[in-house]
Formats: structure tokens, sequence, C-alpha cells
């Protein structure tokens, strides 16, 4: 009887368990209905990100289309998150990765005809925007986590980005923010054969590819 009661116990704490990890899974993915902007980057002074469906917040300057610059900097990503010893080396390529996918985004938008990463590779007089992009979430992931919940989002890497695109005087033209946490279903049906870096890089340029959207359909429509 003892037994019996203990392996009750303990079904009814890993149903708990499970339950906990789906409910998780399910607030923290990208399609809520609420759009909490992170507090680690201020938004700039009359900014309110509003709802998006793929890059979650987003705010646009009134009239402003993404055209009339010749030329736009990707500054390097700067990182706000919480810095843990064990991601050193997935915290560097998450940044490299990040810069990386911008630039490419940005050039196949056709929005700029220059997207460099360094200032001084502008021409002189040339009416040049930079965007730049902070971190501020961002977690490895575990491939444990993913072998036992994956499917529901345990284990998964997280990487939230703050993104704002400003004129030569400073003023912000965009203002975006996006998280993801291994959006494909790949990394959530066979995350647990797969790497932390991997899905990672996977999910920075499904980032690249809405950001790329959000800019080729705001220039045809404005909306």
């Amino acid at each position: 009887m003892k037994s019996s009661n203990r392996s009750l116990r303990t079904i009814s704490a890993l149903g708990a368990t499970l339950l906990l990890v789906v409910a998780s899974g399910c607030a923290t993915g990208s399609g809520g209905a609420r759009f909490n902007a992170s507090n680690q980057v201020p938004l700039p002074a009359g900014v309110t990100l509003t709802q998006h469906p793929h890059l979650q917040g987003v705010w646009v300057a009134p009239g402003f289309n993404f055209t009339g610059y010749d030329a736009v900097v990707v500054a390097t990503p700067g990182f706000k998150a919480v810095e843990r010893p064990n991601e050193v080396n997935e915290r560097a390529m998450a940044i490299r990765s990040l810069q990386e996918t911008v630039v490419t985004a940005l050039r196949d938008s056709g929005a700029f005809p220059t997207v460099v990463t360094r200032p001084d590779e502008v021409k002189p007089g040339t009416r040049a925007a930079v965007i730049e992009t902070t971190i501020v979430e961002y977690e490895k992931g575990g491939g444990a986590g993913r072998y036992f919940a994956g499917i529901y989002g345990a284990g998964q890497p997280v990487l939230r980005v703050r993104g704002q695109l400003v004129d030569p005087a400073g003023a912000p033209l965009f203002v975006f923010e996006a998280r993801r946490s291994g959006e494909s279903a790949s990394a959530r049906m066979f995350g647990g054969f797969r790497s932390d870096l991997e899905i990672q890089a996977e999910d920075i340029r499904d980032l690249g590819v809405d950001l790329r959207d959000f800019v080729v359909q705001q220039r045809k429509t404005g909306k």
C-alpha cells in the first residue's frame, strides 16, 4: 500500500510539472495578444510599441516609409541581458550572427543602396541612417530540456532583440522588439538532437526574414 501511494504521488508530481511546462511554453510564445516592451533599453521619447504578428512590437515615425536614405550603418549589437559564465561562446555567436543577419535583411529589402557596418565606410556627403540593436534577453538553451519537453518550449534558446533605426541627428525613425525561442517545427519536435547554436542561428535567421519583410511591406504600403 505504501509503495502504491508513493507511486501515485510520483505520477501526480510529474503531471503537475508537465502542466507547468505547457503553461510556460504557451505564455512565452511570440503570438500572444499582449505586448510588453523590455525595460532593459528605454524607449525613445514619444515612442510606443504596438503589437505586430512577426516582430511583436513595432513603431514607425509618422510619414516614414524607409525611403530617402542612401546608406545605413548596421552597428555592432549591444548586450544588456543576463551574462551567464557558461554562455560566453554562444553569446558571442549571437551578437555576431545578429549583426550579419540585419545586414542581409536590409540589403535584401532594397531600401538602402548601401548597407555597411562601420561609419567610415559611408562616403562623405551620403545621407545615412544607423540601425542599432541590443540583445535584452538571452539563454543558450539546453538539449536535455528539449529532449523531454522541447515541444512546449522547455530547453529552447531564447533571444529578445530591441532595435532602432535613427536619422543622422539621432532621432528615431523605426523601433522594434522581437523575441525568438525555438521557432521551427524541427526545433520543437527534434530539438533534443540538435545543438543550441544551430537552433539559435535558425531563430536569428527567422528574425532577419521578418525584419526584411516588414521593411518591404512598409515601403510599399506605409502600413
